[in-house]
Formats: structure tokens, C-alpha cells, sequence
């Protein structure tokens, strides 16, 4: 049997979460989760010709929900866990949303327009991050990606894994990727998506251990080869196209200790 879930109701939206949950604590604490993030789609968005999000590794929607909720366009938000998706679809209901389409889906670079992967199937009376669980195996990494996000799943269901290319999306503005670290394989996954868009901004999770270096590098590479140029701020950085007009300076104001977008 899953937990049963509280009703929050939080200037982000409402959402059904458990609170045992680490991102529900912060939207039970503070009320929004990642707002840097948020403030980034809004301005984006609002100075953008196409208006449609992407929102890849969408959890139970702390970001697709308060995005969607601006109006501008449709959402697409992609949760391959089966229970965190019924959850996302659960909060757009509850905030009336129409336009946050939920796909259970795993988004990748498949060698096949579409496959079926394992993913991890955890308990989640007691997991605390389900967000944390990856379709990537770190190998020797396991043990301190362990000590960073908590124990991982034992259990695996299959899921479906198809590339964002295969699902001929239009007009997207704006890609928002949090796959814990498996950010590269939807990227390059969506090069045909991001051609046909012109080159929509691109949020992303970087995470800065020193175990993921190698990876990371690997995802800045391939976003520079791509013509992106990236701002990283802490864990998450934002990629904008060298062509586009409408790109935005972010920066971190040490003394302030706040984030900075103009």
C-alpha cells in the first residue's frame, strides 16, 4: 500500500505529496521548490515566440504545475515512475490544468525510436527522494551518489524509453531536463526537437561532486557542440543558444547571497 498523501496548497499550486518527501518539505517549508528555475521559465517565456515547456523528469510536478499555471502554452512533462506519474497527473487535475500533458515515459537516446529499460521500483513509504532515482548505473560511483542522495531501489519495473525526437513536439520555448545525470542522453536525443525550435533555452541538473566531474564535462561538451553557451549557478546550470537575441545573464551575487536574472 503507498502512504497516504496530505493536500498542500502553496503559492506554487496545490499538490497531493507525502511528507515524508524532500521536496514536499520544502514546499511544506517555503512553499515553491527551485524558484530560480521558475523565474527563469516565467521571463523566458514571456519574451519567447514559441511558448510550449518540456519538462523532462517532471516528478510529481513542482515545476510543470506552477509553469503551467502561467498560461502560455501546453507543458509536456515526462515521469517514467508509474506511481510519481499518477501523482503529477493527480496535481493537474487538482489545479485544473489542461494544458500539462503527463507522459509516463523515460526520455533518453535510445538506439530505437522507442524500448522498454528497467528503472527503479522503490518502496516509498520509505523513500525519501524518489526524484533521485536515475536510469543510469554509476558503477564504482554507486557508493558515494549513495551517500549523497540515500539508499537506492532495489526493485526495477520496465518502462518505456524513447528519444524526445520521436515524438515530434513543436513550438517548445523552453527544455527543462533533471534526470539525475542522465541530462546528455536526452539532449542528444532532441536535436532534431531543438533544430525545429530554433534553439529553446535549456535548464539543466549539473550536479558539482567530484565523482560526476567526468560527466559532467561530457554534458557541457555536448552542449557546446550543439552552439550552446552555459551559465552553471550551484547545481543546475541554463543553456542558450549563441544565435538567439533573447538570451538572459544569470549570475550568482555573493553578498546578497541571491541568484540574479536579467
Amino acid at each position: 500500500m503507498l502512504p497516504l498523501p496530505h493536500l498542500l496548497d502553496t503559492p506554487s499550486g496545490k499538490f497531493m505529496v507525502w511528507g515524508h518527501e524532500a521536496i514536499a518539505q520544502q514546499l511544506f517549508q517555503y512553499g515553491q521548490w527551485e524558484p530560480v528555475n521558475v523565474e527563469l521559465a516565467t521571463r523566458i517565456l514571456a519574451g519567447s515566440e514559441y511558448k510550449n515547456v518540456v519538462d523532462v523528469g517532471a516528478n510529481f510536478g513542482p515545476f510543470a504545475v506552477p509553469v503551467a499555471r502561467l498560461g502560455h502554452g501546453l507543458v509536456h512533462a515526462f515521469e517514467p515512475q508509474r506511481v510519481i506519474y499518477q501523482q503529477l497527473c493527480g496535481n493537474a487535475f487538482l489545479n485544473g490544468l489542461d494544458n500539462l500533458i503527463a507522459y509516463d515515459l523515460a526520455l533518453g537516446n535510445p538506439q530505437s525510436a522507442s524500448d522498454l529499460i528497467d528503472f527503479p521500483d522503490p518502496d516509498y513509504a520509505r523513500e525519501i527522494n524518489p526524484g533521485a532515482l536515475s536510469i543510469l548505473s554509476f558503477g564504482e560511483n554507486d557508493l558515494p551518489r549513495a551517500a549523497y542522495f540515500g539508499s537506492p531501489a532495489r526493485r526495477t519495473r520496465k518502462v518505456r524509453y524513447a528519444s524526445l525526437d520521436s515524438l515530434d513536439l513543436a513550438q517548445i520555448g523552453l527544455i527543462k531536463i533533471d534526470v539525475e545525470g542522465a541530462e546528455e542522453l536526452v539532449i542528444r536525443g532532441a536535436l532534431d526537437t531543438l533544430i525545429r525550435s530554433r534553439f529553446p533555452p535549456i535548464l539543466f541538473e549539473a550536479w558539482s561532486a567530484d565523482w560526476y566531474r567526468e560527466q559532467k564535462d561530457s554534458l557541457l561538451s555536448c552542449l557546446n557542440d550543439f552552439g550552446y553557451e552555459v551559465t552553471l549557478v550551484f547545481d543546475f546550470g541554463i543553456a542558450q543558444h549563441g544565435t538567439r537575441s533573447d538570451r538572459h545573464r544569470v549570475e550568482f551575487d555573493a553578498a546578497k547571497g541571491i541568484v540574479v536574472i536579467s
